[in-house]
C-alpha cells in the first residue's frame, strides 16, 4: 500500500515570500534592461565612430596614394622627355649657354610654380651640380643632396625616391626625387634631376585636416625606424614632433605600435599622450608609411554618460514605486486571507467528516494518546463498534487484529507511527476480529496528523477487507502450477515474452533449440537472437497484434544459435491481455524445422546449379518439358536466336517461333518418342526472310521413374561463320583490285628486309617491274647513307613491335635519280607474338617536298620584311607618343596662368568692364577650360598606349555598378535606369577596362541628358559564336553614315553647344580594346539611342 501524504496546514507566510520574490526578480529585470539599453547605446556609438574612422583612414590613404602617383607622373615626364634632355645637354655643352640656361630655367620654374616643388638641382654624370633653382633663392641651405641617391640613379637608370627627412641646416622636412634623364638612345643617363618636395605645402595639411567637427580627432603618419616608431607629421597635441618624436616598438598598447606591426582596421588603445582612443589603421601602399586616424574615447562616449545617469534615476524610481505598491497589496491581502482562512477551516472540517464516512475503506482517527476520535461507517461494520460506542475508547480495544499465519497479535501501528513520524503499513497479512468474533482478512496502514507547526496531533488508521482477493489468489496459484507443469514438459519450445520482446519465461525445449541456458535467455530479448533478415517482418507482425489488428500469427523464421549457427523454426504466437485489454505478454510456440529446411535447400541448390550450368553454357541449349514448354535456356541460345531480354520460360516453343517448319515439328515428336536427332549444317528460314545456318543435336531427358520428361536441344548458329567465309572471299577480291589500282606503292617484306610482295605501282615510282623487286633486299633500292638509318629504324620496330608512321626517306630510281618517299607500315606477328615482317605503303612526295622548300624560302623573306617594317613603326609610335605627352604637359603652365589672370580680372576688375568685355572674358575662361580638358584627354590617350597590361579575372558588372554610382552622385537630380547584367567575368587589365567602361557609360549618360526616362544597359551576348559585350542607351543616337568617324581623335557627331566633350573618349576606348586583342563597333539611329559592342581576346 502506498504511503499516505502528510496533512500540513499553510499560512499567509507563503504569500509574503512570493511577493518578496516577485519584487526581487522585477528589480533585477529592470536593472538588466537598463544595463542592456546602456550597452546597446554604447555599441551604437562605437559602431558609428568606427565606421567614420575607417572611412577617414581610407580617404587619407587614397589621397596620399594619389599625391604620390602625381609626383611619380611628374618624374616620368622628365624621364621620358627627349626635349628636356636635349635642352640640358645643350647647357652641359656650353652651346649658346646664356640662351639655353634661360630656357632651362624657364622650364624648371614651371615645376616650382605649377607642381609645388621647392628645389630643382641638375647633376652631370660626375655628380657635380650643373644647375639649381630654389624657391626663395635660399641656395646655401637648400642645395644639399644625398650622394648615394645620385649615384644609384646614375647606375641603375631608374627613378630613386628618398623618404621624408629633416634638413640638419634649416631644420625643415623634405622628400627628394632623383630622376635620371637620357639623351635620345644613349644607354647611360646624361645626368640626374633632383626634385625637392616640401610636405608642409600639401602633404601635411592633407593629413592633418579632419572632415568632421571634433576636438580630439587626429590623423598621424608613422613608419618603423629600427626598433622604434617614428612620427612623420606634426601632431595636434605635441609641438615639433615630426621626425623627432619616437616611441619604442615593444609598448604594444600604443596604437602607433600596432600600425607598424601590420595591424589594419579598427582598434582600441592609447595614443602618444597615453590617452585611451578609438582608431583605424591603414598601410599606405608602395611606402613604409602607416596611417592612424584616432579620436579620444572620452569624446566618443561623452553623450553616453549623461544618458546613463538619467537611466539610473529612472530605474531606481521605478523599483521604489513597484516596491511600495507591493507592500500595500500584501497588507490588504493579509487581512483578507485571515478571514478566508477561518471560513475555509470550518468548511474543510465538515467536508472531512463527510469524506471519512463515505470512503470505501475503514478509517479510525485517534489523538496522540491513542484514544478514538472518529470511526467511519465501513470501520463500524468491520469492527462491530458504532461511533458513539468507540469515541474515547483506546484504539486497541476497538481494532483487534492478529497475524494471519502465526495467529499472534499484530504490530502496534499507532505507536510505530508516533515513533517514526511517517506512514507505516503491516509487514505481514493480518486478520481483523470483529466484536462478534467474525474474522476478516485485511490490508492496513497508519499515518501521522500534523498541525501547522509540524507537531503530531493524532494518527489516522486506514484498513480494508481483502478476504475475497486472498481466495482468488489461491485459485490462481493452483492454475498456475498446472500451467507450469505443461509448460516445462512440452516437447516443443514454449516461451512467455513481454510486449517489448524480453524473454520472461522459457522451457527447456527453447534452451535446447537456441543453445542458451534459461538464465542467459532471460537476460536477452527475442530481437537479440533473431536473424537480421527476419527481424523486420517479425516486428511488423508483433506491432499488428499489439494494435489489435490480429489475435495470433505464425511464420517460419531464423534464430541465431549460441554457437553462431542458423536455426530454422516454425513460430506460433498469441497475445494475452488483462481485463481492460492491456497487453501483458506473448505465448510463443517454437518448433525446430532446421533439418527440413536443409533438405529443401539441397534440392533448391541442385536445381539452381543445373539452371546456372545451362544458362551460362557457351553452347546454345534449351530444355523443354513434354508439352514443349521452355524449362531452362542458356544465354547463348537467347542471343543466337535474337530473343534476348524476353522471358520465355514456361512459353510454348512454337509460340516463340511460329515460323517453325513442319519438318522440325516431326523431329520434336520423334525425340519425344525416344529418338536422338542431329545435323552438322542445316538452314532455317525466318519469318523476316533471313536464313539461319545451324549445327544441332536433339535428345530426350528422363525423370526419376524412367519416363521421358521432355527434350534437350543443343544448337550452334553458324550463320556468321558462313557469311564470314563469303565476305572473306569478296574482301580478298576487293583488296586485290584496290592494290592494283592505287597510285601508292604497296609492299610486304620479311624480317630481314627482303621484299615478298610489291604492287604494280612500283614501276611508276621507281621504274622497276614487280618481278625485279620481289626477292631483293630493300637496302638495294636506297642510297648507302639512307640504308644505315632505315636499318636502325627496322631494328627498333622489330624490338618494340611499333608501327612505322609517315617516315620520309630516299629511294633510288632505276635511272639513278633520288626519289623522296613517305613510308608507313605495320608489323606482322606470328602466333607467338614475334615480328616476322612488315606490310606497308610508299607514297612519292618528291614534288611536294620541292614545293615546301620554295614556300619556306618565301616565308623567311616575308618575315624579315615584316620585322623591319614593324621596328620602324614601333620607333615612330614611341616618338609620337613622347611628343604628345611632353606637349600636353608643357601646355599646362600657360593655361594655368591664363586661367589665373582671367579669374583675377573676373573677381577684381569686373565692375570696370562693360557687358561685352565680361562676355569676352567668359569666353576666354571657357576656351581655356576646354583646352585643359583636351590636354587631359591627350594625356590619357598617351598613357593608355604606354601602360603595361596586367591581366587577371575581373568582374565587369561590379565596375559598371561603381561607375553608375559615380554618375548618379554627380547629377543627383537626374533619374536614369541602369540595367546591369550580374557577374560578367573576363580576364583583362582592371584599370584599363575601368577607363574604357567609364568613357562608354559617361557618353551614354551625356547623350541621354535630354530624355525624361533615360535607360542605360550593360551586358554580354553571343554573336556568331563569339562573346560580345555591349553598352546601350536610348539617348540622342547618331547617323550610321558617319559611324566610321566615332573612334577618331577630335571627331564629334554633335555640336559642342548641344553636348559638351573633346572627341577623344571613344578613341581611348578603341585603343584599350585593341590592346586587349579585341575590336569595337557601334550601331545607332538618330533620337533612338546608340549601342556600342566590343570583344576581348580569350
Amino acid at each position: 500500500m502506498e504511503k499516505e501524504k502528510r496533512i500540513v496546514f499553510f499560512g499567509s507566510r507563503k504569500i509574503v515570500w512570493l511577493l518578496i520574490l516577485f519584487f526581487f526578480i522585477f528589480s533585477i529585470a529592470i536593472g538588466v534592461v537598463g544595463y542592456v539599453v546602456y550597452l546597446r547605446h554604447k555599441q551604437g556609438l562605437t559602431s558609428y565612430h568606427r565606421h567614420n574612422l575607417e572611412i577617414i583612414a581610407q580617404l587619407k590613404t587614397d589621397q596620399i596614394v594619389n599625391w604620390l602617383k602625381e609626383r611619380e607622373n611628374d618624374t616620368r615626364i622628365i624621364f621620358n622627355s627627349p626635349f628636356l634632355a636635349r635642352g640640358i645637354k645643350s647647357v652641359f655643352e656650353d652651346k649658346n649657354r646664356e640662351e639655353n640656361l634661360k630656357r632651362l630655367q624657364k622650364i624648371m620654374s614651371v615645376y616650382l610654380d605649377a607642381y609645388d616643388y621647392r628645389t630643382v638641382l641638375i647633376f652631370d654624370r660626375q655628380g657635380a651640380i650643373r644647375f639649381s633653382l630654389t624657391e626663395g633663392r635660399d641656395w646655401e641651405r637648400e642645395n644639399f643632396f644625398n650622394r648615394n641617391f645620385v649615384d644609384q640613379a646614375m647606375k641603375t637608370g631608374k627613378i630613386v625616391s628618398s623618404d621624408l627627412y629633416r634638413n640638419s641646416k634649416s631644420g625643415k622636412i623634405f622628400l627628394d626625387l632623383y630622376v635620371p634623364f637620357f639623351f635620345e638612345q644613349e644607354k647611360y643617363p646624361l645626368g640626374v634631376i633632383l626634385l625637392r618636395i616640401d610636405p608642409s605645402l600639401f602633404l601635411y595639411p592633407l593629413i592633418q585636416s579632419w572632415p568632421t567637427p571634433s576636438r580630439t580627432g587626429e590623423t598621424i603618419l608613422v613608419r618603423l625606424e629600427g626598433n622604434r616608431v617614428l612620427f612623420l607629421n606634426e601632431l595636434r597635441h605635441r609641438k615639433n614632433g615630426a621626425l623627432t618624436f619616437q616611441l619604442p616598438i615593444d609598448q604594444e598598447n600604443f596604437i602607433s605600435t600596432l600600425a607598424v606591426q601590420g595591424r589594419t582596421g579598427f582598434v582600441e588603445g592609447v595614443d602618444y599622450r597615453d590617452v585611451f582612443v578609438l582608431a583605424a589603421l591603414r598601410k599606405v601602399p608602395g611606402t613604409p608609411w602607416f596611417i592612424v586616424t584616432k579620436i579620444d574615447r572620452d569624446e566618443v562616449y561623452e553623450p553616453l554618460r549623461q544618458q546613463a545617469w538619467l537611466l539610473v534615476i529612472l530605474t531606481a524610481s521605478l523599483i521604489l514605486g513597484v516596491g511600495l505598491a507591493l507592500s500595500i497589496y500584501w497588507r490588504t491581502q493579509q487581512l483578507e486571507f485571515q478571514k478566508e482562512r477561518r471560513r475555509t477551516l470550518q468548511r474543510e472540517r465538515e467536508q472531512l467528516e463527510v469524506t471519512l464516512r463515505s470512503i470505501g475503506d475503514g478509517v479510525i482517527t485517534t489523538d496522540i494518546r491513542g484514544n478514538v476520535i472518529l470511526i467511519n461507517t465501513v470501520a463500524e461494520n468491520l469492527t462491530g463498534w458504532s461511533q458513539e460506542e468507540a469515541a474515547g475508547q483506546p484504539w486497541t480495544k476497538i481494532f483487534q487484529s492478529i497475524n494471519a499465519q502465526t495467529r499472534l497479535p499484530s504490530e502496534t501501528l499507532i505507536e510505530k507511527v508516533l515513533e517514526t513520524r511517517d506512514v507505516v503499513g503491516l509487514s505481514s497479512p493480518a486478520v481483523l476480529i470483529s466484536r462478534d468474533g467474525t474474522e476478516y482478512q485485511i490490508a492496513d496502514s497508519a499515518a501521522p496528523i500534523f498541525d501547522i507547526d509540524s507537531h503530531i496531533i493524532g494518527v489516522v488508521l486506514v484498513f480494508r477487507d481483502v478476504t475475497e482477493e486472498y481466495r482468488m489468489q489461491e485459485n490462481f496459484q493452483q492454475s498456475e502450477a498446472r500451467f507450469r507443469n505443461a509448460f516445462q514438459n512440452s516437447a516443443i519450445g514454449m516461451a512467455l515474452v513481454s510486449p517489448e520482446g524480453k524473454w520472461l519465461k522459457v522451457n527447456p525445449a527453447v534452451c535446447s533449440i537456441l543453445g542458451y541456458s534459461e538464465t542467459e535467455l532471460l537476460g536477452k530479448t527475442f530481437q537479440d537472437v533473431t536473424h537480421p533478415d527476419d527481424l523486420e517482418k517479425d516486428l511488423n507482425l508483433v506491432r499488428q497484434m499489439l494494435a489489435g489488428e490480429s489475435e495470433t500469427y505464425s511464420m517460419e523464421k531464423r534464430y541465431i544459435h549460441k554457437e553462431g549457427e542458423i536455426v530454422w523454426v516454425l513460430l506460433a504466437v498469441s497475445l494475452v491481455r488483462n481485463h481492460v485489454g492491456t497487453p501483458l505478454y506473448f505465448i510463443s510456440q517454437i518448433e525446430d524445422i532446421t533439418a527440413r529446411k536443409q533438405a529443401e535447400r539441397k534440392i533448391l541448390e541442385g536445381q539452381e546449379l543445373m539452371q546456372y550450368i545451362i544458362r551460362y553454357d557457351p553452347n546454345a541449349i534449351a530444355v523443354f518439358d513434354n508439352d514443349l514448354r521452355y524449362v531452362f535456356v542458356s544465354e547463348r541460345y537467347l542471343k543466337d536466336y535474337g530473343i534476348q531480354g524476353q522471358d520465355i520460360i514456361g512459353q510454348y516453343h512454337y509460340d516463340v517461333f511460329p515460323e517453325m517448319p513442319e519438318r522440325w515439328r516431326q523431329i520434336h515428336q520423334r525425340v519425344l518418342n525416344g529418338a536422338i536427332e542431329r545435323s552438322e549444317e542445316d538452314s532455317f528460314i525466318r519469318t523476316d526472310g533471313s536464313i539461319n545456318y545451324n549445327r544441332w543435336e536433339c535428345r530426350p531427358w528422363y525423370k526419376f521413374d524412367g519416363t521421358i520428361g521432355g527434350i534437350i536441344l543443343y544448337t550452334e548458329v553458324i550463320t556468321e561463320r558462313k557469311l564470314a567465309e563469303e565476305a572473306l572471299r569478296e574482301s580478298e577480291e576487293k583488296f586485290r583490285n584496290l592494290v592494283e589500282s592505287s597510285s601508292d606503292w604497296i609492299w610486304e617484306i620479311d624480317v630481314t628486309g627482303v621484299y615478298t610482295y610489291v604492287s604494280p605501282q612500283v614501276e611508276t615510282i621507281l621504274g622497276y617491274k614487280p618481278k625485279e623487286v620481289v626477292g631483293k633486299p630493300l637496302f638495294d633500292l636506297v642510297p648507302p647513307d639512307e640504308a644505315v638509318r632505315i636499318a636502325e629504324i627496322l631494328k627498333d620496330a622489330k624490338e618494340t613491335g611499333r608501327s612505322i608512321i609517315t617516315l620520309e626517306n630516299f629511294h633510288l630510281h632505276k635511272d639513278g635519280r633520288r626519289v623522296v618517299l613517305e613510308t608507313s607500315g605495320i608489323p606482322i606477328f606470328n602466333k607467338a607474338g614475334k615480328v616476322i615482317g612488315w606490310r606497308g605503303v610508299d607514297r612519292d612526295i618528291t614534288e611536294r617536298k620541292r614545293a615546301e622548300e620554295e614556300i619556306r624560302n618565301l616565308n623567311a623573306e616575308l618575315e624579315q620584311r615584316v620585322s623591319d617594317r614593324t621596328a620602324e613603326l614601333v620607333l615612330a609610335n614611341r616618338e609620337l607618343e613622347a611628343f604628345s605627352y611632353s606637349v600636353s604637359h608643357d601646355l599646362r603652365a600657360p593655361l594655368r596662368s591664363i586661367n589665373g589672370f582671367c579669374m583675377i580680372l573676373q573677381e577684381q576688375y569686373a565692375d570696370r568692364m562693360d557687358a561685352e568685355g565680361r562676355d569676352y572674358l567668359e569666353r576666354v575662361i571657357a576656351a581655356s577650360r576646354h583646352m585643359s580638358q583636351l590636354i587631359d584627354d591627350i594625356l590619357r590617350l598617351s598613357q593608355v598606349s604606354r601602360m603595361e597590361i596586367y591581366r587577371k579575372p575581373i568582374n565587369l558588372s561590379e565596375i559598371v555598378q561603381d561607375v553608375a554610382a559615380e554618375l548618379r552622385q554627380s547629377q543627383q537630380d537626374r533619374s536614369v535606369e541602369f540595367i546591369i547584367q550580374p557577374d560578367v567575368i573576363v580576364t583583362a587589365d582592371e584599370n584599363l577596362m575601368r577607363i574604357a567602361l567609364r568613357n562608354l557609360l559617361s557618353n551614354a549618360w551625356k547623350f541621354t541628358g535630354k530624355i525624361s526616362h533615360a535607360r542605360i544597359e550593360f551586358g554580354v551576348t553571343e554573336i556568331d559564336g563569339e562573346k560580345v559585350f555591349y553598352v546601350q542607351d536610348n539617348g540622342a543616337g547618331f547617323d550610321m553614315d558617319y559611324a566610321e568617324k566615332l573612334f577618331g581623335v577630335f571627331q564629334r557627331l554633335h555640336p559642342a553647344s548641344e553636348f559638351e566633350g573633346t572627341g577623344i573618349g571613344l578613341a581611348i576606348v578603341q585603343r584599350i580594346i585593341r590592346r586587349h586583342g579585341g575590336r569595337i563597333w557601334a550601331k545607332g539611329e538618330v533620337d533612338k539611342g546608340a549601342s556600342f559592342y566590343f570583344t576581348l581576346a580569350k
